[in-house]
């Protein structure tokens, strides 16, 4: 009786499995419906793909996007312009017949531009420099010239030693809350001067 049962157990789990790669390969592309994307950036799209079907694609308004055909069912859009954009996708079959068989909206998200401010100029040496930029965002990325980050470095607002003398520099980027980073960091130019050269006391 165990033995039956364990054998339709297995069963069982043989037929979820099949049926979820069933599912699961369904598609061209994990996701399906909406999309939102950063400006600038390229994307997939496919449909299930019929070999005796020819798909025509779509982008309204047209200025949205650039639509590069990758295969039969597949293409790549490049989204040039922010907006929420309609794609669509007609198939005609082996019969010359034709129709809109999926659409979907598509929301182009602006890059962000980072806040940066902070100290300068500094003197030499001077240690407890904080700087400051948007809160709120994720995978803040600091670079630094001249000086080194004390604490704070993966937060917005890093504390600063700096280190040597002359025109120096911080520079930040992130993913602000639609996942988009800014298509280059933001620089901050610091001027670091020199501390008083040391001198003897005289006395008669």
């Amino acid at each position: 009786m165990k033995t039956k049962l364990r054998f339709l157990q297995w069963f069982m789990v043989l037929i979820f499995s099949a049926g979820t790669t069933a599912i699961m390969a369904q598609g061209p592309y994990p996701n399906t419906g909406n999309d939102a994307v950063c400006l600038n950036s390229t994307h997939n799209y496919g449909v299930i793909n019929t070999t005796t079907s020819t798909y025509a694609w779509t982008i309204t308004l047209a200025s949205g996007g650039t639509i590069n055909v990758t295969a039969n069912n597949k293409i790549s859009v490049l989204w040039e312009t922010t907006g929420t954009y309609t794609l669509d996708v007609i198939e005609t079959n082996l019969a010359g017949c034709s129709f809109q068989i999926a659409s979907i909206q598509v929301v182009v998200n602006p890059l962000p531009i980072p806040a940066l401010t902070g100290p300068s100029p500094v003197c030499m040496s001077s240690t407890g420099n904080v700087y400051s930029t948007d809160a709120g965002m994720t995978n803040y990325v600091w670079s630094i010239a001249g000086g080194v980050i004390t604490s704070g470095g993966t937060t917005e607002t890093p504390t600063v030693s700096w280190n040597g003398t002359g025109p120096y520099s911080i520079s930040v980027n992130y993913n602000d809350a639609n996942g988009c980073t800014a298509a280059l960091s933001v620089n901050l130019p610091v001027t670091v001067n020199s501390l008083p050269t040391t001198s003897p006391i005289y006395h008669d």
